[in-house]
C-alpha cells in the first residue's frame, strides 16, 4: 500500500482542513515528520486507522477537536503489483446530544480511469472492505506502519520471564497462553458438568430393563386375547339384535300404515262430494260456450246500432261543408290563372338584375386589387433588378478568391509527397530504439538466469552433502537397531527361563503328601517328599524376572525409537532426491534460457545493425538529418492543407449557392414582368364590362327605390297567392276524404249488424236443445255449476291424490305382512336384547382402554430403555472427552506451548532480520539465536565469524540489529496482507544517541529505502532533520487562534 493524499480537519489538535501530499513527501523514499512534543506529528498516523477502521491507533474515542462540532479525515493511497488499484476513504465524525461521537458519513471510492465508483457507503460496510482490500486489521496495520525499535533493542538483552512476556506480547501469543488455559478450564467445566448431568439423567432409568419389559409385555398379551374373545360374542349378539330390530321395526311401520288407512275413511263423504261436483261441471262446460257467444252477440249489436247513427249524421253536416268550399276554389284559380303568371315573369327579371348587381361589386373590387398588384409587381422588378448586379458582382469576387486558393493548395500538396517516407524512417528509429531496450532487457535476463544457475548449483551440492550425512547415520542407526534386537532375544531368553525356574519351585512348594503331582502325576510318600524339599533350596527369583521385565520393555522403547529415526531420516532422504532432481531441472532449463536468450540477443544486434543501415540511407536519400523535426514541419503543412480544402470547400459551395440563387432571381423577373403585362390587359376588359353592367342596372330599376325591396314586394304577393290556393285545395280534399271513409264505415256497420242478428238466432235454438240434452232449467242454472280451470285442476288433484294415497297404504300393510311372516316382538324382549347389546358393547371398550394403557406402558418402556441407551453413549464418549481435555490441560501447564510457539516464530524472526542486517552492514554482521532460541548471538563476519552476546554491543550496534528485528516484524505481520505496505514509520528516540550513532543510523536508513520501499521519521533531532531530503513540518496549536498547520519542505 502506498500513501497517495491525506485531508484532515477537526481531528485533535487540528482544526482547519490540513492535506498531505505524500507524492510530494515521498518523493526522495526517505522523509521525516518533525515538530515539537503535542504539536500533532501522531495525530497523522491516528488520520489514517481513522480512515481505514474508523478507530484511533491509540484507542482514544474523544479524538474530534472540542472548538468544532465535526471532524473528518480524507485518505487516498494506492495498492498492488503490475495492475494498481486508486482508492479514496472518506469519514465525517459529529458530536451527539451526550458529547458522544459517531460516525455520521463513511464510504469508499475506487477511481478508475472511468471516473470514481462508490464501493460501500456504511461505516461497518467500509471497515470491512478495508480489510479485504488490505489483508490486515488495525491491530496488525498499525504494528506494521510503526516498527516498535524501542521494544526490540530492549529485548535483545531481556532473560527469563519478563522475555517470556514480551514476546508473547510481540506475536499476539496470548490466545495459546492464559487464553487458551481458560478456556481449556471452561471447556472442562462445562464437560464435567455434561457429565454430572448425564450420571443425574441416568438415575431416572435405573429400574427401567429388560426383565420388566418382558412382564409388561406377557400383561398386555393376556390382555389381547380376552379382548380378542370379547370382541367375538359382540359380534354374535350384534346378529341377534341386527334381526331383533328388523321385526321390531317392521312392526311399528305396520301400526303407522293402519292409522294412515283410518284416516283416509274418514275423508271419504269430502271425496264423494268432490267427485259429484267435478262431474256437474264438466257438463256445463259443454254448454258454456254457446251461452258465451249468445252473450257477446247480443252486446255486440247494441254497440253497432249506435255507431251507425251517428256515424250518418256526420255525413250530412261534411255534404254541406264540401259545397261552400267548392266554391271558394273556383275564386282563387281564376286568379292563379291571371295575375300569378305576371307576377312571376316580374321578379325573374329583378332576379336576374340582383345577381348581375353583386356581379357588379365584384368587378370593381376586382379592378382595385388589379391596380394593387400592378404597383406591387412593379416594385418587385425594381429589387431584382437591383439585385441581379449585387449578385454578379459576389460571383466575380469569389472567382478571383477560389482561384488563389487553389494555387496554394498545389503547392502545399507539393511539399507534402516526402512524408510516407519520413514516417518509415520515424518508425525504423523506433523499432531501433526497441531493440536496444530489448538488449538491455536480455543481457539481465542472462545474468539473472547465470546467478540462478550458481545458487542452485551451490543448493545441489547442500543437497548431496545432506544426502550422504543422512545415509551414513540411517546405516549407523540400522547396525544399533541389529544390536539392540539381539540384546532384546537374548533377554527374552533369560526371562523364559527364569520363569520356568520360578514355576518349578513353587509347584514343589505345592507339592502334598498322598496326592499325584499336577506336572508328572507321581504321588510322593512321606520320606521321600521331605528329601526332595531338603534337597531343594527356595530361593526367591521374582525381584530377577521383574528386573528382566523392565530392562526388555527399555529395549523395546529403544528398539521403537531407532525404527522412528530411521523412517524419519528415509522421509528425509526422498525429500532430498526431490529436491535435487528439482535443482537440477532448474539448471538444465536455466541453461535452456541462456541458450535461447543469446541466439535472440545476436538476432537483434543484426536486426538493429540492419536497421542503422536503412535509417543512414532514407536520410542520404531524402536529404534531411532529423525525421522528427521534418514530421513536424509536415503535419504543420498538413494543418495549412486542411484549412485551404476546407475554405476552398466553403467557397465553392458559396459560389454555387449564389449562381443558383442569382438564376432563381432571373427566373422571378421574367415572371414578374409577364405578370404586369397581364394585369394591365385584364384591367382594360374589367372597366369595360363594369359600365356595361351599370347602364343596364339603372334601366330596371326605373326610378324606384332598391331592386332588394322591389324583389321583396313581388315575392310576398307571389306567396300569399301560393299559399290561399294550396290551403283550399287541400281542405277541399280533406272533405271528399272524409265523406268517402264514413260511407264505407256506414256500409260495413249495416253488414256486421245483420250478421250479428243472425248469430243471436242461431245460439238461442241450440242453447235450448242442449239445456235439455244435459238436464238443465235453464242457462242460469248450467252458469251455477260451472267451475273455472283453475278449481277443476284442483279437484281433479285432490281425487287422484286420495284414490292413490288409499291403494298405496294398501299394498305396504301387505307388503309388511308379508315380511314379518307371522314372527312377533313384544316391548321387553326388545329391550331385553338392546341391554345386553349394550353391556358387551361396554364390556369391550372397558378392554380396548386396558390394551392401550398395556400396550403404552410397553411402547414407554421401550423409548425410556432407547434414551437409557443414547445416554450410556454420550456417557461413554463425554468421558472421553475429558480424558482428552486433561491430557490438554496438562500439556498447556506453565506455558510451555506458547514457549514453543515464541521459539519457532523467533528463529524465523532472526533469519529475516539477519538479512536485513547484512544488508545495512555490507555483510559485517547477522544475527541467530542459540540452540534453546533463549537469546540472540550476534555473528562478527568480519572477524573470523565470531560470536557475541547481545550485551556486549555498542549503542550503534545495538539500534542497527533493534532496526533488524523491527523490520523482520513488520514483515512477517505483513505475510497476512494482501499486497505490501510501501511506507513505514521509525517512531524512535533519536534525542538518546550521540552524533557518531545519528550517523551511522542515518546511512542505515538510506541505505534501506529503494524503490518500493520508503521510510518516514518522527523526531524533533535537528541533526536528522538536516540530513533527512524532504521534510513535513508541523506546527501546534495556538489557543483560541488556530489548530496545527503543516508544511513540506525540500532541502
Amino acid at each position: 500500500m502506498k500513501p497517495v493524499k491525506l485531508t484532515i480537519k477537526g481531528i485533535n489538535s487540528f482544526i482547519d482542513t490540513q492535506t498531505i501530499d505524500f507524492n510530494l513527501l515521498d518523493s526522495r523514499r526517505l522523509f521525516g515528520i518533525f515538530g515539537p512534543t503535542g504539536s500533532g506529528k501522531s495525530t497523522i498516523l491516528d488520520g489514517m486507522t481513522l480512515a481505514l477502521y474508523g478507530e484511533m491507533a491509540r484507542k482514544s474515542t474523544n479524538f474530534v477537536n472540542s472548538n468544532v462540532k465535526t471532524g473528518s479525515v480524507i485518505y487516498e493511497f494506492e495498492i498492488g503489483k503490475k495492475h494498481r488499484k486508486h482508492y479514496r476513504v472518506e469519514r465525517e465524525f459529529k458530536r451527539n446530544k451526550d458529547n458522544g461521537i459517531n460516525n455520521s458519513l463513511s464510504k469508499i471510492i475506487e477511481i478508475t480511469p472511468e471516473g470514481e465508483v462508490v464501493l460501500c457507503d456504511k461505516a461497518r460496510s467500509v471497515t470491512e472492505k478495508c480489510i479485504e482490500i488490505l489483508g490486515l486489521t488495525c491491530e496488525d496495520f498499525t504494528r506494521t506502519v510503526v516498527l516498535p525499535q524501542g521494544k526490540f533493542s530492549e529485548f535483545l538483552k531481556l532473560e527469563g520471564k519478563p522475555r517470556r512476556d514480551m514476546l508473547e506480547r510481540i506475536f499476539a501469543l496470548e490466545k495459546y497462553g492464559e487464553q487458551f488455559s481458560s478456556k481449556l478450564s471452561r471447556r472442562y467445566s462445562s464437560v464435567n458438568t455434561q457429565k454430572n448431568r448425564l450420571e443425574g439423567n441416568l438415575l431416572e432409568y435405573e429400574n427401567i430393563t429388560e426383565e420388566v419389559l418382558c412382564e409388561k409385555g406377557r400383561i398386555l398379551s393376556a390382555a389381547t386375547e380376552e379382548l380378542k374373545n370379547a370382541t367375538a360374542s359382540l359380534g354374535i349378539i350384534k346378529q341377534e339384535h341386527q334381526h331383533c330390530q328388523q321385526i321390531w321395526s317392521l312392526q311399528q311401520e305396520l301400526q303407522g300404515f293402519i292409522k294412515v288407512e283410518e284416516e283416509l275413511q274418514q275423508d271419504k263423504p269430502i271425496f264423494d262430494h268432490a267427485t259429484g261436483k267435478v262431474e256437474k261441471a264438466n257438463k256445463a262446460a259443454l254448454i258454456k260456450p254457446y251461452i258465451d257467444d249468445f252473450l257477446n252477440a247480443s252486446s255486440s249489436i247494441k254497440e253497432k246500432n249506435g255507431s251507425l247513427l251517428e256515424n250518418k249524421r256526420e255525413f250530412q253536416l261534411l255534404l254541406v261543408e264540401k259545397e261552400k268550399l267548392d266554391k271558394k276554389y273556383t275564386e282563387i284559380t281564376t286568379i292563379k290563372n291571371g295575375k300569378y303568371k305576371d307576377l312571376i315573369s316580374i321578379r325573374g327579371k329583378v332576379q336576374d338584375a340582383l345577381a348581375k348587381e353583386i356581379e357588379l361589386i365584384s368587378l370593381d373590387e376586382e379592378i382595385i386589387s388589379l391596380r394593387t398588384d400592378y404597383m406591387e409587381q412593379s416594385t418587385k422588378c425594381k429589387a431584382m433588378e437591383s439585385k441581379t448586379v449585387e449578385f454578379k458582382q459576389l460571383i466575380s469576387d469569389l472567382g478571383t478568391g477560389i482561384a488563389s486558393l487553389e494555387i496554394q493548395e498545389s503547392e502545399t500538396k507539393g511539399s507534402l509527397d516526402k512524408k510516407e517516407q519520413i514516417l518509415k524512417g520515424i518508425e525504423l528509429l523506433d523499432k531501433n530504439e526497441e531493440a536496444k531496450k530489448k538488449l538491455l532487457s536480455l543481457e539481465t535476463s542472462i545474468k539473472e538466469y547465470g546467478a540462478d544457475i550458481e545458487k542452485n548449483k551451490i543448493l545441489l551440492q547442500q543437497s548431496k552433502n545432506h544426502y550422504e550425512e543422512k545415509k551414513h547415520v540411517i546405516a549407523e542407526l540400522t547396525v544399533e537397531k541389529s544390536k539392540l534386537e539381539k540384546h532384546l532375544e537374548d533377554l527374552q531368553e533369560k526371562l523364559k527361563n527364569a520363569e520356568r525356574e520360578n514355576l518349578a519351585i513353587i509347584l514343589r512348594t505345592q507339592l502334598v503328601e498322598g496326592e499325584p503331582c499336577p506336572v508328572c502325576g507321581v504321588i510322593h510318600k512321606g520320606d521321600s517328599l521331605k528329601s526332595l524339599h531338603n534337597s531343594t533350596p527356595t530361593p526367591d527369583i521374582t525381584p530377577n524376572i521383574d528386573q528382566l521385565s523392565l530392562l526388555i520393555e527399555e529395549v523395546k522403547k529403544k528398539v521403537c525409537s531407532t525404527e522412528e529415526s530411521i523412517l524419519k531420516l528415509r522421509d528425509d532422504l526422498s525429500k532430498l532426491e526431490v529436491s535435487m532432481g528439482k535443482f537440477e531441472t532448474i539448471m538444465e532449463s536455466c541453461e535452456k534460457n541462456i541458450i535461447s536468450l543469446k541466439k535472440e540477443y545476436e538476432d537483434i544486434t543484426i536486426s538493429s545493425s540492419r536497421i542503422t543501415t536503412q535509417l543512414s540511407e532514407l536520410k542520404e536519400s531524402l536529404c534531411i538529418q532529423d525525421f522528427q523535426s521534418s514530421l513536424e514541419h509536415m503535419r504543420k503543412n498538413e494543418i495549412l492543407l486542411k484549412n485551404i480544402e476546407s475554405e476552398l470547400k466553403t467557397n465553392r459551395q458559396k459560389l454555387l449557392t449564389l449562381q443558383s440563387e442569382n438564376e432563381k432571381n432571373d427566373n422571378e423577373l421574367k415572371k414578374a414582368y409577364a405578370c404586369v403585362t397581364e394585369i394591365k390587359t385584364k384591367g382594360s376588359e374589367k372597366s369595360e364590362l363594369s359600365k356595361k353592367l351599370h347602364k343596364e342596372l339603372d334601366t330596371l330599376k326605373n326610378g324606384r327605390g332598391t331592386l332588394k325591396e322591389y324583389y321583396k314586394e313581388l315575392d310576398e304577393e307571389i306567396c300569399t297567392i301560393d299559399k290561399s290556393y294550396a290551403q283550399c285545395e287541400q281542405n277541399r280534399n280533406d272533405i271528399v276524404d272524409k265523406l268517402n271513409d264514413i260511407s264505407k264505415y256506414i256500409a260495413s256497420l249495416e253488414s256486421e249488424t245483420t250478421m250479428l242478428q243472425h248469430r243471436i238466432n242461431s245460439a238461442k235454438d241450440t242453447i235450448s236443445k242442449n239445456l235439455v240434452k244435459l238436464d238443465f232449467a235453464s242457462m242460469e242454472q248450467a252458469m251455477t255449476c260451472y267451475v273455472s280451470e283453475e278449481e277443476m285442476v284442483k279437484l281433479n288433484n285432490f281425487i287422484k291424490e286420495y284414490e292413490k294415497r288409499k291403494q298405496d297404504i294398501e299394498s305396504k300393510i301387505s307388503t309388511t305382512k308379508e315380511k314379518l311372516q307371522g314372527e312377533t316382538l313384544s316391548q321387553d324382549q326388545w329391550q331385553e336384547i338392546c341391554q345386553k347389546l349394550k353391556d358387551t358393547e361396554d364390556n369391550v371398550t372397558e378392554l380396548n382402554k386396558s390394551v392401550a394403557l398395556y400396550r403404552q406402558d410397553v411402547d414407554n418402556i421401550k423409548s425410556k430403555l432407547m434414551a437409557k441407551s443414547n445416554l450410556l453413549s454420550e456417557m461413554k464418549k463425554t468421558e472421553h472427552t475429558l480424558s482428552i481435555l486433561k491430557d490438554l490441560t496438562d500439556l498447556f501447564k506453565g506455558k510451555r506451548f506458547v514457549e514453543y510457539v515464541a521459539s519457532q516464530q523467533l528463529k524465523y524472526i532472526s533469519r529475516i532480520a539477519s538479512r536485513n542486517l547484512s544488508t545495512i552492514t555490507n555483510n559485517t554482521y547477522s544475527l541467530e539465536t542459540d540452540e534453546n532460541s533463549s537469546k540472540f548471538m550476534i555473528i562478527d563476519n568480519k572477524n573470523g565469524n565470531a560470536r557475541r552476546d547481545a550485551s556486549t554491543l555498542s549503542g550503534g550496534e545495538t539500534f542497527l540489529i533493534s532496526l533488524s528485528l523491527a523490520l523482520a516484524l513488520s514483515s512477517q505481520i505483513q505475510l497476512k496482507g494482501t499486497a505490501p505496505l510501501e511506507l513505514f514509520f521509525l517512531d524512535e528516540g533519536f534525542g538518546t544517541l550521540d552524533d557518531d550513532l545519528l550517523d551511522v543510523v542515518l546511512e542505515s536508513l538510506e541505505k534501506l529505502h529503494s524503490d518500493n520501499l520508503s521510510i518516514g521519521i518522527i523526531s524533533h533531532v535537528e541533526k536528522i532533520k538536516e540530513r533527512v531530503p524532504v521534510k513535513l513540518l508541523v506546527w501546534p496549536s495556538e489557543s483560541g487562534l488556530k489548530g496545527s498547520t503543516v508544511k513540506i519542505v525540500k532541502s
